[in-house]
């Protein structure tokens, strides 16, 4: 029988909690966290919450500022298209190095899975699980590409631009057209067709970063 998994900490409580609002941006960029509001909804002491914000500051998602509270950290326009280039260099080269190997259909299950997600959200709306379905492919990717240091950098980056996916969403709407890239994707790794697949990767990076631009640049804003 599989072992139960371990309980999570309630700093581990606080920390997904706090993560989740901010990504989903409940808690948008700019607004404010009231750690004794945030202790009372989880029932817990205000100490794991604190070790949770630190932890969030560390990763950039928030700022403590001292006798002035914690502060939702912006991400601005310009920074996000740095993010962009990097984050679609890194996950070009996994795929690169994951079509290179050719891998049995069984290894891509995660893929396969996330997009068949993907298309279940489109079909009852739901962006939130959208959202979710298409972390988990990209994420998949990353995983999977065999490299260690690529894998790290590339979640630490999607995690900082993936708020503004949630915010791109609700403004524009979903359409099933990068969806079913991302399953051609598939198919082309599975097939080993390593430029075909680095060129759909690269083409449907370009068209999600051109059409967040234009979205965030139409409404005016400078950060999220």
């Amino acid at each position: 029988m599989a072992e139960a998994a371990p309980p999570q900490s309630m700093c581990e409580v606080a920390y997904a909690f706090l993560k989740r609002q901010i990504m989903v941006n409940e808690l948008p960029p700019g607004s404010d966290i009231d750690e004794r509001a945030v202790a009372a909804r989880l029932g817990t002491s205000r100490t794991p919450v604190r070790e949770a914000v630190l932890r969030l500051q560390g990763e950039g998602f928030v700022q403590v500022r001292p006798r002035r509270g914690i502060r939702v950290v912006p991400i601005a326009v310009s920074d996000m298209r740095e993010i962009y280039e990097v984050l679609t260099a890194l996950e070009t080269l996994a795929v690169e190095r994951l079509a290179a190997r050719q891998p049995p259909r069984a290894t891509l299950k995660p893929l396969d899975v996330a997009v068949q997600d993907m298309r279940r959200a489109l079909r009852s709306k739901d962006h939130e699980r959208l959202i979710d379905a298409d972390e988990r492919f990209h994420r998949g990717l990353l995983e999977l590409c065999g490299n260690r240091r690529v894998t790290q950098a590339g979640i630490r980056y999607r995690e900082q631009i993936r708020r503004a996916h949630f915010v791109a969403l609700r403004l524009r709407g979903a359409a099933p057209e990068p969806v079913e890239m991302h399953a051609k994707l598939v198919d082309l790794i599975a097939a080993g067709k390593v430029d075909e697949a680095c060129a759909n990767h690269r083409s449907q990076r370009g068209a999600a970063q051109a059409e967040l631009m234009e979205q965030i640049e139409r409404t005016g804003l400078t950060a999220l």
